[in-house]
């Protein structure tokens, strides 16, 4: 029988499909106990505040933060809880903490498993990262798709600048600080779509004149897709996987990092937008028409059904050869 095992790693979700396999890193977890996931993309030292823990549904009033642990690939790491003396989180508490990003190594015995048949994966970058590393590995790639009933084009556009600030916080507040104290901002509106549901990002971005990207080491980079399948003017970060639809015919890529071309390219497109707000019409309408035709559900849904095939008629073809020896 076969089992299919989902899994997402920072830079490459996949798919993978294969025969049972064993365990593989999750043995530490006690059901017994709650967890709470954040990623984090680069190696570091991070501070979580009060705000940030109670925002990710933590209910502080109820633990005594001497009892916190941050635990990475299974192993509990060293941090340092701020105010833990009276052991209360109180507002201005926090906890820091050295961390590193996934970089799949508990993942890697599932790629080298004798039973493992295939992997499905929906990003170029994650495509070529594991055809390099495991050669002999099959991987079918199987592109990303989006929603063109909740993603697309509108008839019109409002003066709204749209971003998501679960990452690269700080490089977003630099950009819009700059642009808001040049006066490049009077008459806009600015909105933070982090937390939101799908069908209320999918609105803003339909409204959205901007939208500026924060990715940082994606798999594929989701968020500036849905803006350009909803027309929006997209600067900022590819974040490495974004690279196979983000590039400068279809919007404002901004290399890793490259805070100072993020400063500048968005405060000359904004600026171009005040002064002509259809001067990027074109551009808007070429992005919207390539995510739709790359990335939709049908496309998905086809090579989906061809993958599974191929590995059906492979698995048939070996239960026929063991059967007859």
């Amino acid at each position: 029988m076969l089992r299919i095992i989902l899994i997402s790693i920072l830079l490459f979700p996949q798919v993978l499909i294969g025969q049972t396999f064993g365990l593989f890193g999750n043995e530490w977890v006690q059901d017994s106990q709650s967890y709470f996931k954040f990623y984090i993309s680069e190696n570091g030292i991070y501070k979580l505040s009060f705000d940030n823990l109670e925002a990710a549904g933590i209910p502080l009033d109820e633990i005594n933060p001497r009892y916190l642990k941050i635990f990475h690939n299974g192993k509990e790491i060293p941090i340092y809880c701020d105010g833990e003396a009276d052991q209360i989180f109180d507002k201005q508490d926090f906890v820091l903490f050295y961390g590193k990003y996934n970089d799949g190594t508990l993942d890697k015995a599932l790629y080298t498993h004798k039973n493992l048949l295939c992997v499905l994966c929906n990003s170029r970058f994650g495509f070529s990262h594991l055809q390099l590393r495991f050669p002999s590995l099959k991987v079918f790639y199987i592109p990303q798709s989006i929603n063109a009933h909740f993603f697309s084009p509108p008839k019109h556009k409002e003066k709204i600048l749209a971003f998501m600030s679960r990452k690269r916080e700080d490089d977003l507040k630099q950009v819009l600080q700059n642009l808001h104290a040049n006066g490049h901002l009077m008459g806009w509106e600015i909105i933070d779509i982090e937390g939101v549901g799908p069908e209320e990002v999918a609105g803003v971005m339909k409204k959205s004149k901007i939208f500026l990207s924060s990715a940082s080491r994606e798999g594929f980079g989701l968020p500036a897709a849905e803006a350009m399948a909803c027309g929006c003017i997209v600067v900022g970060y590819h974040g490495i996987g974004g690279k196979e639809y983000f590039n400068a015919k279809i919007g404002f890529p901004i290399e890793e990092n490259d805070l100072i071309d993020f400063l500048t390219t968005s405060t000359e497109v904004v600026q171009n937008i005040n002064k002509d707000f259809t001067c990027y019409d074109d551009l808007s309408r070429l992005a919207a028409k390539e995510i739709k035709e790359k990335y939709s559900v049908e496309r998905e849904s086809e090579l989906i059904i061809s993958s599974f095939s191929e590995v059906s008629m492979e698995l048939l073809s070996l239960d026929n050869r063991q059967n007859q020896s």
